[in-house]
């Protein structure tokens, strides 16, 4: 199905209309920052009305994801309580923090206000649902083409830099934009990888192969590892090498011509590794950049340098010593000697809230890994394992925990999954066979719905 049609369809389907809404919470906001500084106009012309749009279809999926709620046992909707309760104690300590305490904070206060509520806040909320499989495809194509926009526009801004700005990069070791970090850029081309990649499999092991398909995966796969190598940020790389091998096994684990799928994942796995080397070698000579040259600084003693090792745990330090001062509620939003956040979702919820933020949290991230398991034994959608797991680790070391989007909306699909997947077989006692966790079946919706 061509590209514009599959768009202008997404507009009549809930189908298509939830993979849309997954699809723009990850990858949607990268694209204004890099079109952004291609024609040099502020970000926010573009990157709030990515915002208000994801904002506006989250809403109109939230009817769905209610239906799917009602239909499903009582603990959906602990999990949602959940989800909530964590969110009144996150903001409880915000508005405490700035008009009661009045503590100085240099950050812009739109991210603890306004990014709660309508980015990550509601958008979430509506992908609390079980994606169906026939969701899967359109999911896997709104990525692979997302990401190919992503990617082109970030190298070609690099390619445009002047001599003097790629010195500054090349001194720093890797490549980012104005507003679109090397870290965030490294995770975007992560996904926009592994999207392509799974695409490519899908196109060449259907009955009727279409040869453009075929080579616009592979091209956009090849685009997606290259921006995560100018990116140079080390957390995505290992998150893009250890996804892409997760990506493979979940791939040969689909029963759909499961034969020819574990040769070419196979392949594959070989190809990616030979342009692994080829791509390292061209990071070299056209840029001067080595890719794996910043994992010496994850290992230095500098703690004011904020590429090293010692500076992260430093401000993790700082994080729980505000924890342990009030290991209840927290003690504070903002991590104020250092102005900076402690790039670790717990431990942001440790200090905003103690344990009454910790708790929920925990519950929804556990919950989100059984759901995690269960999708990936099931060989449903080898592309959201694979792509939940890389902001598993973005949750760990990046990202402030209020516009985190891409985080929580793959905690809220795993928990869906949780919810309304059945539990493997293997998981079963013989006691036990025919229920489900927990204790209801998947709801019964017509494909349109799903």
């Amino acid at each position: 199905m061509p590209p514009l049609k599959t768009s202008l369809e997404a507009f009549k389907s809930p189908s298509r209309l939830t993979a849309l809404l997954i699809c723009l919470q990850i990858l949607g906001y990268p694209l204004a920052p890099s079109f952004a500084e291609l024609v040099g106009i502020p970000n926010a012309i573009l990157s709030y009305p990515i915002r208000f749009a994801v904002f506006f279809l989250a809403l109109i999926q939230l009817p769905h994801a209610l239906r799917f709620w009602k239909s499903t046992s009582q603990f959906m909707r602990q999990c949602i309580g959940a989800y909530a309760l964590f969110w009144f104690v996150f903001y409880s300590r915000v508005l405490y923090d700035l008009f009661v305490r009045e503590v100085a904070n240099t950050a812009n206060l739109s991210v603890y206000i306004f990014f709660p509520f309508l980015v990550s806040g509601i958008p979430t909320l509506a992908l609390f649902q079980l994606i169906k499989e026939n969701q899967t495809k359109f999911i896997r194509e709104y990525f692979t083409y997302a990401g190919l926009i992503c990617t082109s526009l970030f190298i070609v801004n690099i390619v445009k830099l002047s001599p003097e700005a790629k010195a500054i990069k090349l001194l720093e070791g890797r490549f980012g934009l104005e507003n679109l970090n090397p870290i965030s850029a490294g995770y975007v081309g992560s996904v926009a990888c592994l999207a392509a990649i799974s695409f490519s499999i899908h196109e060449f092991t259907k009955e009727n192969p279409v040869r453009s398909r075929q080579i616009l995966g592979v091209f956009c796969a090849l685009m997606g590892l290259s921006m995560v190598l100018l990116a140079a940020s080390r957390a995505p790389l290992v998150a893009c090498f250890l996804g892409i091998v997760i990506l493979l096994f979940a791939e040969a684990r689909v029963e759909d011509q499961i034969v020819k799928r574990k040769r070419l994942t196979l392949l594959l796995g070989i190809a990616m590794g030979v342009f692994l080397l080829v791509a390292l070698s061209g990071a070299q000579l056209l840029f001067g950049l080595n890719p794996f040259g910043r994992f010496e600084t994850a290992f230095g003693d500098d703690p004011i340098n904020k590429n090293s090792g010692t500076h992260r745990l430093m401000i993790g330090q700082i994080a729980l010593e505000h924890f342990f001062s009030n290991p209840l509620i927290g003690s504070s939003a903002f991590v104020n000697s250092l102005e900076v956040y402690p790039h670790n979702m717990l431990l942001e919820a440790l200090m905003v809230g103690g344990s009454m933020a910790a708790i929920p949290f925990l519950f929804l991230s556990f919950v989100g890994i059984f759901g995690w398991l269960k999708l990936y034994l099931s060989g449903k959608s080898p592309l959201l394992v694979a792509v939940s797991f890389i902001y598993a680790i973005a949750s760990s070391n990046s990202g402030a925990i209020a516009e985190n989007t891409e985080s929580w909306g793959v905690i809220a699909v795993m928990v869906g999954y949780a919810v309304g997947l059945p539990v493997p077989q293997k998981w079963r006692t013989k006691s036990a066979r025919a229920k489900t966790f927990p204790s209801s079946s998947p709801p019964t919706l017509s494909a349109d719905e799903g």
